[in-house]
C-alpha cells in the first residue's frame, strides 16, 4: 500500500521570483560542454566515474533540495537551490548528463579494436576517423600537406587564376565538401512538395561561432594568428587589411537578428528577388554544377531557405566584392577554411587563437567529437548505445511510451469538449505514431549495409574527413527531388528528444536515457517523472499548435473542426494567461506556446500514466532507497519532474519558457500536485484557477 508521508511544510516564506532567461533543451538543445570534461588528459583513461552510470543520483537529489522553501510558494527554489548554489555558471541538468554521455561515448568508441586497412566495418572506420582526428594534440600529427593540396585544388592558394567565381567557390564548398564558408546547404524534406527532397540553404554556424570567438581574442593574438598561417601556407595574408575586411564581414552578418527558426520556400527564379545583384540564372548554373545532372535544378523547383534576411546579406557582400574586382573576399574564402578545417590539421594551427594549451586541445577534442557525430551519427554512436541502453531497458522505455500513449487516449476518448471527427483523428494520429528508442533497429542489424557507401578511413585524417563527406554529400545529392524514405540520422549521444511531424515520428535518443531521467533501478514515480514527462512532452507535439495542420503522414491540411479549434484556442488563453503576469510580453508567449503546451499538457499526461502503474516498479527498486524514505511516491514524481529543469543558464533560448516556470507552471494546473504537497487554496503553487487541455 502507499505511504502517506508528505514532506513537512517549513515556515512559509514568500519570494519575489527572479525568473531566469534559459536556453531551450527537449528541442534543439545545444552542446559545447564536452569541452570541459573530456580533458585531453583522461581521453584514453577508462572505465571513468565520469560515466552516466556512477552519477549517485540520490545523493545530488538530496544536495538539490532547500528545506527553507515551501513547496507550496515556489516548487523549483525547493527542489533546485541547492543544486543551483553548487553549480557554475550556465550549468544545468541536461548539460550535466550531456557531459557524462560524451565522455562515455568516447570511450565506448576508443575500446574499438585494431580495424583492417580495407574493407572496415563502420563503427571501425568512425573509431579510426575518431582516432586520427586527435592524434592531431596527442601526439602533434601534421597533416598541412592534405591542407595546402585541397586548397590548390579549389584554386585558392596564390598564384590564383582571374577567373575563379567566388560564388561557386562558396556553393562547391558547402555542397560537395561541408565546408559552410557562409552557407550552409544539405538536402532536407520538403513538407510542402509530399515529402520530396530539396535543398535547404541556411546559415553557417560555425561562422557565427568564430565571430564569437574572434570578438573576444586580443587584436594583437589575431595578428599573430594570421602571420602564422601565412608563413605555414605561403599565402600573403595582410594581417591589418584581413582583420578590416572581416570586421565588414561580421558588421554585414553577424550583427544580424537570427531567424533560422523561419523557414521560407522559394522558387529558384524568385531567387533574385531575395539576392541582389545574384540573378536567378546565376544560382541555376552555379548550382547545377555541383548536382548530378539527375537532379538538377529548373526554375520552377523551390528551395528552403531558413533566414532569409542572412541570405540578402550574404549576397550583398558577394555584389560588392564583385564591383570592386580586387579579390578579397575569394581571399577571405580561403582563410575561412583553414581556421575551418585548421584543428583537423595541425595543433599550431589552433593553439594561437586559445589562452592556453589545454583550452586549444579540448577545442579540437570537441571538433573531432562534432564532426564524426554530424558525419556518422549511428556508427560513432553505435558502441556507447548499445552498451548503455540494453534491451531489457529499450523493452521498458517502450512500455513507458505505450502507457503514456494509451494515457492521452484515454483523455481524448473522455474529452467533452473535441467533437467526434477531430477526436477521430487524433486518436489515429497517436496510434499510428512511430518511435524509436535509444537507436534504430538496423543499428544492430545492418549499420554497415547503411555505412557502405563511406570509404574506409586512413591515417591522416583530413583526407578521411574529405572523401567520406564528398561521397556522404554526393549520396545525399542523388536522392533530390524523390520522397525519403524513414531514414534521416540523428545523434544517439543526445540528451534530448525530438518530435518530427512529417513523419509524425517520436525519437528518444540513447543518451537521454540515463540517470537522472531514467535507470532500471529507479522507482516507477522517478523514471515517469523525468524521462516519462520527457515522453510525453514529444508525443504532445504531435497535437500542438504546430502540428494542428498535420494530421497523420505529414501531409498538410487542417484537421481540426472550428467548435474543437475554438474549444482548444480558449485553454491555450488560459495558459497564456498564466505566464504574461511573470513579466512576458504576449508577443514573446504566442512564439513559444506549443513547448508551454507541451510541458503542461505532457506532465498531466505522464503524471496519469504513472498513476497507471504506481503499485508496480520499473525494473529493480532498492526498497530501502532513501529516496523513497523521505517522500511518497507521488511526491517522488513531482521533484523528479521539476529536478530536471535545475538550471543556471542565464540567456533565454528561442522558443522555451525559463526553466523556472517550465518547473512550476505545469504543477500549477495539477490538482493533485497540490495534494501531495498538502498546499493550501490559493497558494501560489495552486492557484484556484487551473487551466486543463485534456
Amino acid at each position: 500500500m502507499q505511504s502517506t508521508r508528505v514532506v513537512v511544510r517549513p515556515p512559509r516564506r514568500r519570494y519575489h521570483c527572479s525568473w531566469a532567461h534559459c536556453l531551450s533543451c527537449l528541442c534543439g538543445f545545444v552542446v559545447l560542454v564536452m569541452l570541459i570534461v573530456l580533458a585531453a588528459q583522461s581521453i584514453y583513461v577508462y572505465p571513468s566515474c565520469e560515466d552516466p552510470s556512477c552519477w549517485d543520483f540520490t545523493a545530488s537529489l538530496y544536495k538539490s533540495l532547500n528545506y527553507t522553501a515551501s513547496p507550496c510558494d515556489n516548487f523549483y527554489h525547493f527542489v533546485c537551490d541547492g543544486w543551483k548554489s553548487s553549480h557554475g555558471p550556465n550549468d544545468f541538468v541536461f548539460s550535466e548528463l550531456q557531459a557524462m554521455v560524451a565522455h562515455a561515448a568516447v570511450n565506448s568508441l576508443l575500446r574499438v579494436g585494431h580495424a583492417p586497412l580495407l574493407r572496415q566495418t563502420a563503427v571501425q572506420k568512425a573509431a579510426v576517423m575518431f582516432k586520427t582526428c586527435v592524434q592531431v594534440f596527442m601526439n602533434r600529427a601534421d597533416n598541412t600537406e592534405s591542407l595546402k593540396s585541397f586548397l590548390r585544388s579549389l584554386d585558392l592558394l596564390e598564384p590564383r587564376p582571374e577567373t575563379v567565381d567566388v560564388l561557386d567557390v562558396i556553393v562547391g564548398l558547402a555542397l560537395d565538401w561541408n565546408v559552410p564558408v557562409f552557407l550552409q546547404m544539405s538536402v532536407d524534406h520538403d513538407s510542402s512538395v509530399d515529402g520530396k527532397q530539396t535543398l535547404h540553404f541556411g546559415r553557417s554556424r560555425h561562422l557565427m561561432d568564430w565571430f564569437l570567438r574572434r570578438s573576444r581574442m586580443d587584436g594583437w593574438v589575431l595578428h599573430k594568428y594570421i602571420v602564422s598561417c601565412s608563413q605555414v601556407f605561403e599565402y600573403h595574408f595582410e594581417p591589418e587589411g584581413l582583420i578590416f575586411y572581416e570586421n565588414y564581414i561580421m558588421a554585414s552578418l553577424g550583427a544580424l537578428t537570427d531567424t533560422t527558426h523561419i523557414i521560407h520556400s522559394v522558387k529558384i527564379a524568385d531567387m533574385e528577388n531575395h539576392t541582389p545583384g545574384i540573378l536567378a540564372s546565376d544560382w541555376l548554373e552555379v548550382i547545377n554544377r555541383h548536382l548530378p545532372e539527375a537532379a538538377f535544378l529548373k526554375n520552377s523547383d523551390t528551395i528552403r531557405v531558413s533566414d532569409i534576411g542572412y541570405l540578402r546579406s550574404v549576397s550583398e557582400v558577394i555584389l560588392d566584392d564583385r564591383r570592386r574586382h580586387n579579390g578579397r573576399l575569394l581571399t577571405y574564402v580561403a582563410w575561412f577554411v583553414i581556421q575551418f578545417l585548421g584543428p583537423f590539421v595541425s595543433l599550431p594551427l589552433v593553439a594561437p587563437t586559445f589562452a592556453t594549451a589545454k583550452d586549444a586541445k579540448n577545442y579540437i577534442l570537441f571538433r573531432c567529437f562534432e564532426e564524426l557525430n554530424l558525419l556518422m551519427p549511428y556508427a560513432f554512436g553505435a558502441p556507447f548505445a548499445v552498451e548503455s541502453v540494453p534491451v531489457k531497458a529499450r523493452d521498458d522505455v517502450l512500455n513507458m511510451v505505450t502507457l503514456v500513449k494509451n494515457a492521452l487516449s484515454d483523455s481524448f476518448a473522455k474529452s467533452k469538449w473535441m467533437d467526434n471527427e477531430t477526436r477521430k483523428i487524433a486518436l489515429l494520429k497517436l496510434h499510428t505514431m512511430r518511435t524509436i528508442v535509444a537507436y534504430p533497429d538496423m543499428v544492430v542489424s545492418s549499420l554497415d549495409e547503411y555505412y557502405a557507401y563511406t570509404p574506409d578511413s586512413s591515417a591522416v585524417f583530413l583526407d578521411s574527413r574529405m572523401r567520406a563527406w564528398y561521397v556522404t554529400m554526393r549520396t545525399r545529392k542523388d536522392k533530390l527531388w524523390k520522397p525519403r524514405a524513414f531514414d534521416y540520422d540523428f545523434r544517439l549521444t543526445d540528451v534530448n528528444a525530438f518530435y518530427q511531424p512529417l513523419t509524425n515520428t517520436m525519437i528518444i535518443p540513447a543518451g537521454i536515457i540515463n540517470s537522472p531521467f531514467y535507470s532500471s533501478k529507479y522507482p516507477v514515480s522517478v523514471n515517469f517523472g523525468g524521462l516519462g514527462h520527457v515522453i510525453a512532452h514529444e508525443i504532445v507535439h504531435g497535437f500542438d499548435d504546430d502540428s494542428m495542420r498535420q494530421p497523420r503522414d505529414g501531409e498538410s491540411r487542417d484537421w481540426w473542426t472550428m467548435d474543437t479549434r475554438a474549444q482548444y484556442e480558449q485553454r491555450v488563453r488560459c495558459l497564456k494567461r498564466m505566464y504574461i503576469p511573470l513579466g512576458l510580453s504576449t508577443y514573446d508567449r504566442n512564439a513559444i506556446m506549443s513547448e508551454d503546451i507541451a510541458d503542461s499538457v505532457g506532465l498531466a499526461q505522464a503524471h496519469k500514466a504513472y498513476r497507471s502503474v504506481r503499485q508496480r516498479t520499473t525494473g529493480i527498486v532498492a526498497r530501502s532507497a532513501p529516496l523513497m524514505s523521505r517522500f511518497t511516491q507521488d511526491q517522488a514524481f513531482y521533484v523528479m519532474s521539476c529536478y530536471k529543469w535545475c538550471s543556471n543558464r542565464r540567456d533565454a533560448g528561442r522558443g522555451y519558457s525559463a526553466d523556472e516556470l517550465r518547473c512550476n507552471v505545469p504543477l500549477k494546473n495539477i490538482p493533485d500536485f497540490a495534494r501531495a504537497f498538502s498546499c493550501r487554496r490559493n497558494d501560489p503553487m495552486n492557484p484556484a484557477h487551473k487551466c486543463k487541455f485534456w
